[in-house]
């Protein structure tokens, strides 16, 4: 079942589907050792970053490949490097942490039967609980930087920006506390505060074309507790996820090295 398993691997194809099979077929070879956080699975990794590439190109807007006449280039390539990097990372981390069970605690490794249903519920995981909310992000934060740039492109006629929440039952209190804020569109404000703000955030802008600047004072900032994950604007950062706080991006220093390659992933010729 195990040589299978590994065999399987070698004859997947890297569509847009991933299959139990696949998923147990990453697991047998993280389990034999040919695939390590030094050699990931490259079917996995074309999986989730096609994924949310297709995800970011349709909320940005973009109907058409991307060119150098179109004005969003620069943001749309940013954003979908962004997640190619952040797939990279995402698997080192599933990889690692998988690799981690493989021996017990007097160092001898584990029968593979032992290891498989905590290595399934580790995958699972990743690449069905988290990769759904990471979908959601990826989503809105397309969507909110193609809005960013409007905003930018029409700021002398509405000069303003309001921040509102959906208004209901459901909308967290740090959140609620930023309700209705408005802020000059080129304020510093809002390369902390712009939506989104959390994962599966809501909360959006409006444009003004008038309106009274709210007083920092005014600002219950104590109680705002915006995640600094994201605290970033995606519009002006190009980050879907944000590189400088995300755990995925978050390596011991032996692996430093390794990140500066996206971990030995490829990422598209026309992202470079």
């Amino acid at each position: 079942m195990l040589y299978n398993s590994i065999k399987h691997i070698k004859n997947a194809s890297d569509n847009d589907t991933f299959t139990d099979d696949d998923r147990d077929a990453i697991i047998a070879s993280i389990y034999a050792g040919s695939i390590s956080v030094y050699n990931l699975p490259t079917n996995l990794y074309n999986y989730i970053s096609k994924k949310l590439d297709k995800i970011v190109l349709n909320a940005f807007g973009l109907k058409i490949k991307p060119s150098l006449e179109n004005p969003d280039f620069e943001t749309i390539k940013m954003l979908r490097r962004n997640v190619y990097e952040f797939s990279a990372a995402k698997e080192f981390h599933q990889v690692k942490d998988i690799q981690s069970i493989l021996f017990d605690e007097r160092g001898f490794k584990k029968n593979f039967s032992a290891v498989k249903k905590q290595a399934t519920d580790i995958f699972d995981n990743y690449n069905k609980n988290y990769l759904k909310t990471e979908s959601q992000t990826a989503r809105k934060q397309a969507r909110m930087a193609q809005k960013w740039q409007r905003i930018q492109d029409n700021k002398d006629l509405f000069p303003y920006l309001q921040y509102r929440t959906i208004g209901d039952g459901r909308v967290r209190d740090e959140h609620a506390v930023l309700d209705n804020v408005i802020k000059r569109a080129d304020d510093a404000f809002w390369q902390n505060y712009y939506p989104s703000n959390g994962w599966n955030c809501r909360c959006t802008v409006i444009q003004l074309r008038s309106g009274e600047v709210t007083d920092d004072s005014k600002i219950d900032y104590a109680n705002s507790n915006v995640d600094d994950l994201f605290k970033s604007n995606a519009g002006v950062k190009g980050d879907i996820f944000n590189k400088d706080k995300h755990p995925y991006f978050e390596v011991d220093e032996r692996f430093k090295t390794l990140k500066s390659k996206n971990f030995g992933l490829p990422i598209p010729k026309d992202l470079q």
